[in-house]
């Protein structure tokens, strides 16, 4: 029983954490221009628009967290 309980609470916090990952990137469409930039300019960008840093850019989209 214990070991049951310990894997459920492991899985649980894993789909958690993915969850919360999935969800915490945003499109900012007003920084796809600078998916080209240096890393300083996309960070700066994803703190203009009120995030903490970028996360990626895919096909030239900007996506912040």
């Amino acid at each position: 029983f214990r070991m049951v309980s310990t894997k459920a609470i492991v899985i649980f916090f894993l789909l958690a954490f993915v969850a919360t990952s999935a969800m915490a990137q945003v499109r900012v469409s007003a920084c796809d221009e600078v998916c080209g930039r240096i890393d300083r300019e996309k960070t700066s960008c994803c703190r203009a628009h009120h995030y903490r840093d970028w996360y990626t850019c895919f096909g030239g989209r900007m996506y912040c967290v």
